[in-house]
């Protein structure tokens, strides 16, 4: 079954037109990683899911269900899920608060988790509790919108360049804690990233988008297959 599904999706900025009719299924229970250049349109694309500013014209599904043009607070009650690149982190916030908002905020599918249970997730969250969010590297930033997002338990999760600026330890945790909801629940997962060898540790699908248009849907094996692909489009 496709958790999210998307159809002929067009978005623009006022006059100026960035994606031209993106059409891509991720089935439940996948990770989908969505590859590009910067500029290519894969925070755009996002943002056009969770209708956070472009203006759209395209057909938008969760769980089959016409999700398009829906705020985003209904599509999080909903069960969707999202990291944006800007993190959004409460500053003035302890960790253990940050987390208990955004239960508040994103509970959909039942009881939202506990810190603790978030903390056996993210190991490295744990010491850092009581820790106000503006105190934080960029990569504990980041590693706690991760959590954050996680703790309303959402069944389709959009995360942007989870990657950037993290520190090995810190993108290994981020790893580890995906991996381990994927393979022990039907949590869905879609991720914009330029970082491949981060991408390629989480995705069973990969597509990829080059100013504005979907020129490659497959599975991973299939892109791994290909290094022309890689070459033409991500550069590598």
């Amino acid at each position: 079954m496709s958790a999210l599904t998307v159809r002929n999706l067009n978005s623009y900025y006022g006059s100026s037109h960035i994606l031209w009719n993106v059409a891509f299924d991720v089935e439940e229970g996948t990770s989908a990683v969505l590859l590009g250049r910067n500029g290519a349109g894969k925070t755009t694309s996002f943002k056009s899911i969770m209708n956070l500013g472009p203006s759209v014209r395209g057909r938008i599904l969760l769980r089959g269900e016409d999700v398009t043009g829906v705020p985003p607070h209904r599509l999080a009650r909903r069960g969707m899920g999202y990291v944006p690149e800007d993190r959004r982190i409460y500053a003035g916030f302890s960790v253990t608060e940050n987390l208990r908002l955004g239960g508040f905020a994103f509970s959909s599918n039942g009881r939202p988790m506990e810190p603790d249970e978030v903390f056996d997730l993210f190991p490295l969250l744990k010491p850092l509790a009581a820790r106000r969010g503006g105190q934080l590297s960029g990569g504990e930033q980041q590693l706690l919108a991760v959590a954050r997002c996680l703790v309303g338990r959402p069944s389709v999760m959009l995360l942007d360049e989870p990657s950037e600026g993290l520190a090995p330890v810190i993108a290994r945790n981020v790893l580890d804690a995906l991996r381990s909801l994927r393979e022990n629940t039907d949590f869905t997962l879609l991720l914009a990233e330029q970082n491949v060898s981060f991408a390629m540790n989480l995705a069973t699908h990969v597509h990829v988008l080059e100013q504005g248009e979907l020129v490659y849907s497959g599975t991973k094996e299939a892109f791994d297959a290909d290094p022309a692909l890689k070459t033409r489009y991500l550069s590598l």
